[in-house]
């Protein structure tokens, strides 16, 4: 028989929580990444937007992936 896992330790610890903002984190980059990467020929101006908007969206994700989900270096 299978036995059953005890995943109180794995809950208590918040190593789900710390899992589920990593996600959304990277998430969020992937996003900004996206709007970064698209170019509109012929419009100038629509692909700055893009670019602006790609590089909030990295900034923003970088920044919840470092401070909400707690990676990163350790301050000792």
């Amino acid at each position: 028989m299978a036995q059953a896992i005890d995943t109180s330790t794995f809950i208590e610890g918040g190593k789900v929580i710390k899992i589920v903002h990593s996600v959304i984190g990277f998430f969020i980059l992937i996003v900004g990444m996206f709007f970064f990467s698209i170019t509109v020929e012929g419009e100038m101006v629509q692909t700055i937007g893009y670019k602006l908007m790609g590089i909030v969206f990295v900034t923003i994700g970088a920044y919840y992936v470092s401070k909400v989900a707690k990676t990163g270096y350790k301050k000792k």
